[in-house]
């Protein structure tokens, strides 16, 4: 179903070979020409209504017809009139000129004016060599102005047509932040070590194949001459795969070719020593691909995958009929390739729901997926393949969407489709850029998504579908950082920097306003607008005319005069206002970015608010005295918070005493003991006789042993108050560490059950400092009572904030280890430091063998 809207207000529509009107704002709607004859030959069901005025209608059958021809509807005599025009012109617009001309315009078919009356057309089209023609043959709209001037919007920037002159002129043909170049339609590109683009054509319905290469710093295109067997055909280049400084690899419908660029000449000896029968395929090659162990590999056309090992020359064949079960494909019709961190080549298949996975290194088929998921499948084809954010495999499909595969857990992740922000689910290419940003070349435009994001950002909605295939979508990004992508005979290029952030930001436009339910436009030059007090709801609408950047775009607004602080609306730039007083303001409009500094610009408009007479003096006294009140409100809430605060530091404090006062005590006690040891030892080494120095070595053993330890209480003194380590991951480490060491002077068998993944929450210093001297305390215990030879020490949390940890051995349950178990002082300890950081403690004797202390508590004191 198509429509369209004349000026009188009503609304025409086609439903299949019918027209109908309706004159009352969709209300109802009659059949136009219900009965009446249809063009002879024609079906009217494959024609679309284009546009229409107070006299005609017009339909065009496109690229549907074997001709090409628009069909008038006269609304007066009700009768149809044929026009042929250009072969398959695809027209989705129209404009009246006079009493007898037409304007019609429409995607990649150029401009067509028509005399109704002698049926004889003129074509307007884009040529490269002439500078009077069209920017582009994609029109997108077209208006005439009060002077008669035609203006029309292109793909190449904005044209206007004059009667007197009867010739085209542009005004800008370049969109900021993009640069484009016709030419033929590009299938392939590729950059050398030079930093050259290298371009190959796939044009199938000219003789105009061929190679090109362009110089990124000048810009400037050279084409180089076909191989002779081109020269006769139309042979369409597929891929190009730069060998090395001077060598092409170029992969055609007529096999493969070697190009020298110095020598400017094509051969089909190849300087690398391929297989024969691989040189000689006659159809070329659908992929050339290096992998990151310098692999080449090449699609057959339908004929499977060839791997080359440029290293021994060995040549590994994929494909169904494979005699090695690790060399068989389950399909040989493969689509496109991409090669992830871990060295597999991922491929797909064009007609196919299915990815398989290659090992590099060892030459064997290691993984295949199905990836249908949820009853839906992908059998329409899969279009590209690669590898990029989040280290996923992202495949773009044609009409269901973007699938995102993760190849760790080998499973689809998610399928992008309209609902998720796809412009469009057909994607005809994919690349990623050097900050690993995933750029997608849809059926209506040009996306971006980033990193850590799940955001698709439209960068360009005016990139067509490449002609007749898929391969005319081209997509690379060059080592400076450049992309280009190749959409029909236009080659786009940009930095995507640029494109994704704009340099500078201008202030808004004004848009429209918006009274008690009834909007008016306003004229970008309007400076006042005049506001009755009856209008208590009023809303001025702004936005940046910079359509490239508009989703970056944060609009805020103040009304001087009335408040000085500005208030932020989002994306949508909307200045809402009720119930203003008398007196006059002035609107600030301002557009900013996020990460760039505002360069202090806004958009001003004066809002004159007109007072009635009942507003006097009274009133006003009213208002005084409610900002009074507000004002001893905030002064109360603000000397209350500055107590609030006050008591929080104070408690603070006290805080920070108290764990000066426990590393006090800590040092007091452990290296005060450890010096005193130490000291008496020393005493002891000075009485011994000359005669008992078979006793030095041990005490100077003794000394060893007593500084080891007062090293270790001292670095366990600094851990424990360094805020560095108050996480969880830091307190299991010391764990496993004093484990681990305490294990070694014992030797006592331990395994550790701890959590796998690094946990960073935080945790008290009274929190981890207690836990530590219970697992101390406990596997001293073990070690001087139980006679235990191994021990199990296990630490879980349970949702957010909660713990257990578990000490198990499997000493022996005499009483004297019952003893400490029940009236010791290392069990009054450990209990004593579970209470303090509100832990609850227990210990299970079991039957068989074993004592197991159990801690559980809260990570937040």
């Amino acid at each position: 179903v198509s429509a369209a809207l004349l000026k009188d207000g009503s609304i025409i529509y086609q439903s299949g070979s019918y027209l109908f009107i309706s004159k009352d704002g969709a209300g109802s709607f009659q059949p136009l020409n219900a009965g009446m004859a249809i063009p002879s030959g024609q079906n009217v069901h494959h024609y679309s209504l284009i546009y229409a005025d107070s006299n005609f209608c017009w339909l065009n059958n496109g690229i549907k017809g074997r001709v090409s021809q628009l069909l008038a509807y006269n609304y007066k005599s009700h009768t149809w009139k044929q026009y042929v025009i250009p072969h398959h012109m695809m027209l989705n617009q129209g404009i009246s000129y006079g009493n007898n001309t037409y304007w019609f315009s429409g995607y990649t078919s150029g401009l067509l004016r028509l005399n109704i009356v002698t049926g004889k057309y003129t074509r307007f089209f884009h040529d490269d060599n002439d500078p009077g023609s069209i920017s582009d043959n994609s029109i997108y709209g077209s208006f005439r102005d009060k002077h008669g001037t035609l203006w029309l919007a292109t793909e190449g920037g904005v044209d206007y047509w004059n009667e007197k002159e009867d010739k085209v002129h542009y005004i800008n043909n370049k969109m900021k932040g993009f640069e484009q170049f016709g030419g033929p339609s590009w299938g392939s590109l590729a950059e050398d070590r030079d930093g050259r683009i290298w371009l190959g054509t796939v044009d199938y319905n000219t003789k105009q194949n061929g190679l090109f290469s362009l110089d990124p710093l000048t810009m400037k295109f050279h084409r180089y001459s076909r191989p002779a067997k081109m020269e006769n055909g139309n042979i369409p280049i597929w891929d190009i795969l730069p060998l090395s400084k001077d060598k092409l690899l170029v992969s055609t419908q007529g096999g493969l070719f070697e190009y020298n660029s110095l020598k400017r000449h094509y051969s089909k000896k190849i300087s690398i020593p391929l297989p024969a029968d691989l040189v000689r395929f006659p159809t070329g090659f659908t992929i050339m691909k290096r992998d990151s162990m310098n692999n080449l590999w090449f699609g057959l056309w339908k004929n499977g995958l060839v791997q080359y090992n440029s290293k021994n020359r060995n040549t590994v064949y994929y494909h169904t009929g494979a005699s090695l079960r690790p060399h068989q494909l389950p399909d040989d019709d493969v689509g496109g390739a991409a090669v992830d961190d871990h060295h597999i080549l991922w491929i797909i298949y064009r007609d196919k729901d299915l990815l398989t996975g290659i090992d590099i290194n060892h030459n064997k088929i290691i993984r295949q997926y199905n990836l249908e998921t949820n009853g839906n499948d992908f059998l329409n084809g899969m279009a590209c393949i690669c590898y990029g954010p989040g280290r996923k495999i992202w495949i773009g499909t044609i009409g269901k969407g973007l699938i995102c595969f993760d190849p760790v857990n080998g499973k689809v992740v998610k399928v992008y489709t309209f609902s998720d922000g796809l412009i469009s689910e057909i994607i005809y290419s994919l690349c990623v850029d050097k900050k690993n940003r995933l750029w997608v070349y849809t059926g209506k435009g040009l996306q971006c998504l980033k990193p850590g994001e799940d955001v698709f950002y439209t960068v360009n909605t005016d990139l067509m579908p490449p002609p007749g295939s898929i391969e005319g979508a081209p997509m690379i990004v060059t080592h400076n950082g450049m992309l280009f992508t190749g959409y029909g005979k236009n080659l786009l290029y940009f930095n995507p920097d640029e494109v994704l952030f704009p340099s500078n930001v201008e202030p808004p436009k004004l848009l429209s306003l918006q009274k008690m339910g009834k909007e008016s436009f306003l004229s970008p030059e309007t400076k006042v607008i005049y506001i009755h007090p009856k209008e208590s709801y009023i809303r001025v609408s702004f936005a940046s005319l910079n359509m490239l950047h508009n989703r970056l775009f944060r609009y805020s607004y103040r009304l001087s005069g009335f408040n000085n602080y500005w208030i932020n609306c989002g994306n949508e730039g909307k200045a809402t206002f009720s119930h203003l007083p008398p007196g006059k303001y002035s609107l600030q409009m301002r557009a900013m970015v996020s990460g760039l500094h505002w360069n202090g610009q806004y958009t001003s408009l004066s809002v004159i608010v007109i007072p009635l007479f009942y507003q006097t003096t009274w009133f006003q006294t009213i208002i005084l005295v409610l900002m009074m009140i507000l004002i001893t409100y905030l002064i109360w809430y603000i000397s209350t918070r500055k107590y609030r605060l006050q008591v929080i530091a104070m408690k603070r404090q006290q805080q920070i005493s108290g764990i000066r006062n426990r590393i006090a005590q800590d040092i007091h006690d452990d290296i005060g003991a450890g010096l005193t040891r130490i000291s008496i030892q020393s005493e002891l080494l000075k009485q011994q006789a000359v005669s008992e120095k078979k006793d030095y070595g041990k005490l100077l053993d003794n000394i060893s042993k007593q500084a080891q330890d007062m090293v270790r209480s001292l670095g366990e003194i600094v851990w424990t108050i360094n805020p560095v380590n108050d996480h969880l991951g830091n307190m299991l480490a010391y764990f496993k560490e004093y484990i681990d060491r305490f294990s070694e002077d014992s030797k006592l068998h331990y395994k550790i059950n701890f959590p796998e993944t690094e946990d960073n929450r935080f945790l008290h210093p009274d929190i981890k400092r207690n836990l530590l001297m219970i697992l101390k305390e406990s596997l001293n215990n073990i070690i001087k009572h139980a006679e235990a030879e191994n021990v199990i020490i296990t630490f879980m949390f349970h949702g957010k904030d909660r713990y257990t940890m578990t000490i198990r051995d499997d000493g022996m349950c005499t009483h004297e280890t019952e003893a400490w178990r029940k009236d010791g002082n290392g069990l009054y300890n450990m209990r004593s430091r579970a209470e303090h950081i509100h832990a609850t403690f227990s210990i299970t004797k079991f039957s068989d063998r074993g004592v197991e202390v159990k801690i559980q508590g809260i990570f937040y004191r």
